[in-house]
């Protein structure tokens, strides 16, 4: 068992500024919250329990348990489970949170991206008023903080207002809110839209 010192030390060494990153938030102080910690300086690894909570700028993650691997002083991976791990990013220059959910999260300090599995869904609102809020639901998504990038795979399914996009593959840019899609084996290597018929400002349609 490690002494209350050194366990200070290395929980505070899990948080450096370039962990889980978005860009605007790198510089930021980071703080993780959990009921318990167990930290071990041999193999710099920690291991966070109940209720965890990391915070960094305008970054959030709430999870049941997270797992922090270090290297030479820095995060090299972090893994997180949850009912469900619940992440809340900004993407640069926007004005809004982007939400994201799923049963598990991985982070690579590698390439600055974290990946979430299984049930995950993806919530962003553009900063254009004329556009309506997206919603997205796939089997895996793979978040790039480097190019505020989101990759949904599996059974995926967008909607924005009343249209909605089905398909096995959705390439989100989160900085011009474009949105690509491709088709999946079970759509038959197509893709599916329901678009609704859109309201005149005397409202009709």
């Amino acid at each position: 068992m490690k002494t209350l010192p050194a366990l200070l030390t290395l929980v505070t060494l899990t948080v450096p500024a370039t962990a889980l990153a978005l860009k605007s938030d790198k510089d930021q102080p980071a703080d993780i919250q959990s009921r318990t910690v167990d930290a071990d300086e041999r193999t710099e690894v920690a291991l966070y329990r109940d209720r965890v909570r990391y915070v960094q700028g305008t970054r959030r993650i709430d999870a049941d348990r997270m797992d922090v691997a270090m290297k030479d002083g820095e995060v090299e991976q972090a893994k997180a489970w949850g009912e469900p791990v619940r992440v809340r990013l900004r993407p640069d220059n926007s004005q809004h949170d982007t939400h994201a959910a799923g049963l598990r999260m991985e982070y690579r300090r590698a390439n600055d991206q974290f990946e979430l599995f299984d049930a995950v869904t993806l919530n962003h609102l553009p900063d254009d008023p004329d556009k309506q809020e997206m919603r997205a639901s796939g089997d895996r998504m793979l978040y790039r903080a480097a190019e505020d990038v989101a990759e949904l795979f599996g059974r995926v399914i967008v909607q924005q207002g009343g249209d909605v996009t089905s398909g096995g593959y959705a390439h989100v840019d989160l900085k011009t809110d474009r949105l690509t899609m491709r088709g999946g084996a079970h759509t038959g290597e197509r893709v599916y839209s329901v678009i609704q018929p859109r309201k005149k400002k005397d409202g009709t349609r």
